[in-house]
C-alpha cells in the first residue's frame, strides 16, 4: 500500500488552503489544528482522519483542500493517496472515514444541545437526530462495497457540514463554559450505550475542554 509517514513539529503546516485534495491521511499522534486565518473549526487527535473531502473527486473534479491543516504539537500522520480508499476497500480505512464524520456530527450537535435551554423543543430535536446516529453507527462495520459507502459518505460529509454551520450561529463565539460541556457528555451518556462509542465521543468532547 502506497503510504507516505509525516513528522510534523509543533506549527508546521501538513496542508493549505487552496492545494489540490490528492490525499487522505489518518492521525497517528499528536494533535492538528483545522483552520483558518480567522478560527479554528476543528481538531484531529490520533485515530481520527483528515482530508476526506479529496474522496469527492474520485470520478469528478479535482477537489481542493478548504482548510488549513496545522500540528499543534508534534505530530505524527500517515498520508494516502486518495486512490488508495477504494482500491484497498477491505482494510478498514473507509469505515475509519465514517466513524471520524459520525465523531464531528456528534461533537457539534452536543454542544448546540448544551447551548441551548433544556426542554425546548430545538434540543428535543438533535437529541433524536443523535439517537438515530447512535443506531446506525454500528452499520459500518457492515459495508461491504464501493458504492454503499459513498452513498453513507455523502450522507454524512453533508451532515457533518450542515452540523458545523449549525453550530457557528447557535453557540457562543468563544469556549462553552464547564456547565455546558458538562451537560454535553450528560447527554452523550444518556444517549449512547455502546462503551466504545461513549469513549471515542468523549475524545472529541475533551479537546474542545482542552480549547476552552
Amino acid at each position: 500500500m502506497d503510504v507516505r509517514p509525516r513528522t510534523l513539529s509543533a506549527g508546521e503546516r501538513l496542508w493549505s488552503r487552496g492545494e489540490p485534495a490528492v490525499s487522505i491521511a489518518i492521525v497517528e499522534s499528536g494533535q492538528l489544528a483545522i483552520r483558518d486565518e480567522l478560527r479554528i473549526f476543528g481538531f484531529a487527535f490520533p485515530g481520527t482522519v483528515i482530508g476526506e473531502s479529496a474522496i469527492l473527486s474520485l470520478g469528478g473534479p479535482p477537489a481542493m483542500r478548504t482548510a488549513d491543516v496545522v500540528a499543534v504539537a508534534g505530530s505524527s500522520v500517515s498520508e494516502y493517496p486518495i486512490e488508495v480508499v477504494k482500491d484497498a476497500f477491505g482494510v478498514g480505512t473507509p469505515r475509519l472515514i465514517l466513524r471520524t464524520l459520525f465523531g464531528q456530527i456528534c461533537r457539534n450537535v452536543l454542544l448546540v444541545i448544551a447551548a441551548l435551554p433544556e426542554g425546548e423543543t430545538g434540543p428535543q430535536m438533535l437529541t433524536g437526530l443523535l439517537e438515530s446516529l447512535a443506531k446506525r453507527e454500528r452499520t459500518f462495520h457492515g459495508i461491504r462495497g464501493w458504492d454503499d459507502f459513498l452513498s453513507a459518505f455523502r450522507i454524512l460529509y453533508e451532515l457533518r457540514d450542515a452540523s458545523d454551520s449549525m453550530r457557528r450561529e447557535l453557540t457562543p463565539a468563544g469556549p462553552l463554559g464547564d456547565d455546558q460541556l458538562e451537560r454535553a457528555v450528560r447527554v452523550m451518556k444518556r444517549t449512547f450505550h455502546a462503551p466504545e462509542s461513549i469513549e471515542y465521543l468523549r475524545h472529541f468532547l475533551e479537546v474542545e475542554r482542552q480549547r476552552s
